[in-house]
């Protein structure tokens, strides 16, 4: 079952989770994920594709110089897709990649746990 349910996460499109923004959407968005730790992630996207991101507790990464769209509160299994999403995209920064691998890893989701072991087992 718990197989059948991260396969349905993994396969929702991106802007289908949580009112994400849409595939052409622009500007700086932030959500807060659901759980013990309540992480603040903060991401721009340009045309849809990320190109900065923060996770809340890094001590680097990029302010908002902009307005920012709050998108409120996710749970930690859409977030894990939000996540998984960003850093399988070909086209992003690889430093924005690595941090949505951060972000995962700060994760309190058992399909984060689950994605991340598949990585690492595979290499």
């Amino acid at each position: 079952m718990r197989r059948a349910l991260l396969l349905l996460v993994v396969l929702l499109p991106l802007n289908a989770i949580a009112e994400l923004p849409d595939a052409s959407a622009s500007g700086w968005f932030q959500w807060t994920v659901d759980g013990g730790r309540n992480a603040m992630i903060v991401v721009r996207l340009k045309e849809g594709l990320p190109v900065e991101m923060r996770v809340s507790g890094m001590y680097c990464g990029p302010e908002p110089r902009a307005e920012v769209v709050d998108l409120g509160t996710i749970s930690a299994d859409e977030n894990f897709a939000w996540f998984r999403r960003i850093a399988e995209l070909d086209d992003a920064d690889n430093e924005v990649r690595g941090t949505a691998l951060f972000g995962l890893a700060q994760s309190e989701s058992d399909a984060a746990f689950d994605y991340l072991e598949g990585i690492l087992v595979a290499r």
